[in-house]
Formats: C-alpha cells, sequence, structure tokens
C-alpha cells in the first residue's frame, strides 16, 4: 500500500478550522481519501508565511529539492507550490497587486493543462516558470496557477483542501480584520450563495491519479 507525506508548515486560524473540520492534515486526509477511500495517508500541508521568510523555509526549500533528486513525487498547495517554485529557481513575489483579492477569476488551462488534466487567497505569486516545469493553468492575476515537472511534481496556488464553510469563514476573518472590504467580501459570498461553490473533490482526484493511488 503505497503511502503518502505532505508537510505541514502551519494551522488555520481557529475559527476556519472549525468551520472545516480540523487542521491542515485531516483537511488533505479529508480531501485525498474521498478520491482514493483505501489508501493509507500521511498527510500535511498549508502556511500563511511567505516563500521568502528565510530561516526555516530556506531550509524547507533545501528539502523539497533533495526530494526531487530522490525522484519523490511532490504535491505542493498555494505556499507549498511557492516552496517548489523557488526551489527550482523561479521568482516569488510578494505583495502582488489583487492577487488574493479577486472572486471568481476564469482560470485558464494551457495546453499542457489541458492534456494532464483530461478536460487564491495570497498576495504573493510565482512570478515565472521554474525550468523543467509546465504551467498548467494561469489566471489574469496569477499567470502562474498550476505547475508540473513530469511525473513527479505537481503544484498549486490554490486551496483544493477548503471547503465552503471554510471559505465563507475566511471571508469573514478577512473582512474584519480590514484585509478584505466590503465589496469584495460580499462578491464572493454571492458566488458562494448563487451555488458555485468550491470543486475541491475535482482537483482530489487529480491529485489521487497523479500520485498513482487511483
Amino acid at each position: 500500500m503505497r503511502r503518502i507525506a505532505i508537510l505541514v508548515c502551519d494551522t488555520p486560524a481557529p475559527p476556519v478550522a472549525a468551520a472545516g473540520g480540523g487542521d491542515y492534515a485531516a483537511l488533505f486526509e479529508r480531501l485525498l481519501r474521498a478520491a482514493a477511500p483505501t489508501a493509507a495517508f500521511a498527510v500535511a500541508a498549508g502556511s500563511k508565511h511567505g516563500a521568502n521568510d528565510g530561516g526555516w523555509v530556506d531550509a524547507l526549500v533545501a528539502y523539497v529539492s533533495a526530494l526531487d533528486l530522490a525522484r519523490t513525487r511532490v504535491v505542493g498547495v498555494c505556499f507549498g507550490h511557492q516552496i517548489v517554485a523557488k526551489a527550482f529557481g523561479a521568482r516569488v513575489s510578494s505583495g502582488i497587486r489583487g492577487a488574493g483579492k479577486r472572486a471568481g477569476s476564469e482560470w485558464c488551462l494551457t495546453e499542457a493543462g489541458k492534456q494532464f488534466f483530461q478536460c487564491a487567497d495570497k498576495d504573493s505569486a510565482v512570478v515565472d516558470c521554474p525550468p523543467g516545469f509546465s504551467v498548467l493553468m494561469a489566471t489574469d492575476l496569477c499567470p502562474i496557477q498550476a505547475l508540473l515537472k513530469e511525473d513527479q511534481i505537481l503544484t498549486i496556488q490554490s486551496h483544493p483542501e477548503f471547503t465552503e464553510p471554510m471559505v465563507r469563514e475566511i471571508v469573514k476573518l478577512r473582512r474584519d480584520n480590514g484585509v478584505f472590504d466590503a465589496n469584495f467580501s460580499e462578491e464572493v459570498i454571492s458566488l458562494l450563495d448563487k451555488n458555485h461553490g468550491v470543486d475541491n473533490f475535482w482537483f482530489s482526484k487529480q491529485i489521487v491519479r497523479f500520485l498513482g493511488l487511483d
């Protein structure tokens, strides 16, 4: 039986964790088990920190590089997406205008993305594609939304592990803290109220397929 280890780098705010039914480890186990109920998991992920924070983050960048040398398959989500990109020489910039403040952005699949998939809430973003990777998806504010390196590394800027109640709680917290303005907050809630929901199960199936668990 194949086992999965995903690195824990932080915990959600308590109200967000309560809305989602657990920390990042529990969220990812639930996300992936829905698509692969018989797999064994050692799961973790996510962080409010940035890829340029230094200290332990630099050690994590080096560790990710070592995983690739060992031919270990890696999935990076949000912070992890940025860590992977930095590990392979791409720039990650903070303070990207609007990078985490756009509701309903349309995701555009590249040709590589269409082939792979068969068919965001940070204010920092990967700004160029690292050597050896293909860009799978893009938005107008985040041109490198997802990356693929052959059959070894898959990353995404967004949070497929977040449930709709968690998104609602995050919007409330960030509105109350002045991170999101009233108009943006209302736009996100309106999209959720119109049953747009979150498409986390679809992406969980892509992760499971990438890891060879389907």
